[in-house]
């Protein structure tokens, strides 16, 4: 087994506890959600969340999914990122290393892009202004390889 296995595992069993502190029903839909998100390298929209949490052979209605995301986000597990056009995609809140997300304004794939660069901007930015980041994803557009030489 390895680390990132382990790291999901305490995350899945720390959300599951605070349901239940919170009082709430700990549904399978509710975990299918957060399996789909973790389980996925890549911010995922509504609908590619749906297809994942059906492939996992679950049904879940628009509206429960975005009351788990809410919950999610709420609660620091997952982040919300808007995307060109109202676009929205939601990706695992893992790792408070910063992240520079590319977007393809042709063909929409997300990159995610993680470098110490990247960490040092973010830690020089803080230095300076004090200012602390809680979401240090960062959106960025342009093309791809694949659309550049369409």
């Amino acid at each position: 087994m390895n680390r990132e296995v382990d790291e999901y595992s305490v995350i899945r069993e720390q959300f599951v506890q605070r349901i239940k502190r919170a009082g709430m029903r700990n549904t399978p839909e509710r975990l299918a959600v957060l399996d789909a998100i973790y389980n996925s390298d890549t911010m995922l929209g509504v609908k590619d969340l749906l297809h994942k949490i059906e492939q996992q052979r679950f049904r879940i209605s628009r509206a429960t999914l975005y009351n788990v995301l809410d919950l999610l986000c709420d609660w620091g597990y997952v982040v919300r990122m808007q995307l060109n056009e109202g676009f929205v995609v939601y990706g695992k809140a893992d790792s408070l290393a910063p992240q520079l997300v590319l977007q393809c304004v042709s063909c929409g794939k997300l990159f995610k892009v993680e470098s110490p660069v990247w960490q040092a901007l973010i830690e020089d930015c803080h230095k300076e202004s004090g200012f602390v980041l809680e979401n240090q994803k960062v959106l960025a557009r342009g093309l791809c390889n694949k659309c550049k030489k369409d």
